[in-house]
């Protein structure tokens, strides 16, 4: 359908409840319709793990965005699970960008192998959808620069993943 929003993805390793997350779909919200499947504890450090009965449970997670409901789940299981039971059971069509994060704090050097952030995008990108890791180094909590950031970057990123040139079937991970 032409006149259809975008789905974008979000997703985090922070768990469901955190602030980088909230800030992450009101990114998405600016260009699409954000559609929200995270994990419902923090998995710093999980990479691209899918433990043995991870991700069993699923289950609606109450989302609002300016007083709008969000599409949002919560999985008992890693943020790669979270986007395996998105992308395989959830969405109701293929999402035009998975953004995983804002996540608290940097990945350098070899922590990017462990990163649950970078693990989630790695995983959307295996799968099919382009994916972009957002992580901050952030001082006092404030997460207000990333998530503008991340709303100037959009715009450019949104249309090359639909136009199935450079982003299709490849990720890219951005450090902020």
């Amino acid at each position: 359908m032409s006149g259809e929003r975008k789905l974008i993805l979000v997703t985090n390793d922070d768990g469901i409840a955190s602030p980088g997350l909230q800030a992450a779909v009101r990114a998405a919200a600016s260009l699409g319709e954000p559609f929200v499947v995270a994990p419902q504890r923090q998995w710093s450090g999980a990479g691209r793990s899918i433990p043995s009965g991870s991700g069993r449970e699923v289950h609606p997670y109450p989302f609002e965005l300016d007083g709008r409901e969000v599409t949002a789940y919560q999985v008992d299981g890693t943020p790669a699970m979270a986007v395996t039971r998105a992308l395989l059971e959830l969405v109701p069509r293929l999402p035009a960008l998975l953004i995983s994060g804002i996540n608290y704090g940097e990945n350098l050097g070899s922590d990017v192998t462990i990163s649950g952030t970078v693990g989630a995008a790695l995983q959307g990108a295996v799968l099919g959808v382009p994916a972009l890791a957002v992580l901050y180094r952030l001082l006092r909590r404030r997460i207000t620069l990333p998530r503008m950031m991340l709303i100037s970057l959009l715009p450019s990123i949104l249309p090359a993943c639909s136009a199935g040139g450079c982003w299709a079937g490849r990720f890219r991970l951005m450090w902020m």
